[in-house]
């Protein structure tokens, strides 16, 4: 129950920190976005994310700019959907965490109950009555390993 409470904790200070991160980004993506409504500053800003490969292709920004391609790039400062993102992978790392919590659990009381059976079963072998009642040590021996199967 313990690590139960720890585990509830620490996902708890994950979901913190994830929504706070995702609040920051909307709010930076929002500030962005108003720098950004000139055509020029708007070509520029989707100039920087243009590979390496692209650019020599265009030969300059001037080139890029002319052929309106920056307008078909898409907008990486939009991040309206990424708070609703967070949220879900946050869930599903939850369930994960949970159900291999579960997994666990369930693993160690059959693993435990095994040696208890196991200890117990042979209590009650070497006290039962066909043990206890045979005429020699080898019907001994048998009788106790067919009470074991």
């Amino acid at each position: 129950m313990f690590g139960l409470l720890i585990a509830t904790i620490i996902l708890i200070g994950i979901g913190y920190i994830l929504i706070s991160k995702s609040n920051k980004n909307s709010e930076e993506g929002t500030r962005i976005s108003r720098i950004h409504s000139k055509p020029l500053n708007r070509a520029k800003a989707a100039w920087k994310h243009v590979s390496w490969m692209e650019k020599m292709n265009y030969g300059s920004f001037d080139e890029y700019f002319k052929k309106d391609d920056w307008k078909r790039m898409p907008d990486k400062d939009n991040v309206s959907g990424q708070t609703f993102n967070n949220f879900v992978s946050f869930i599903v790392v939850i369930i994960i965490i949970y159900i291999a919590f579960i997994g666990v659990k369930s693993l160690y009381n059959k693993t435990s109950n095994i040696f208890e059976e196991s200890s117990n079963q042979k209590k009650t072998c070497s006290q039962s009555s066909e043990v206890l009642n045979a005429q020699s040590e080898f019907a001994a021996k048998k009788a106790y390993k067919a009470c074991m199967r």
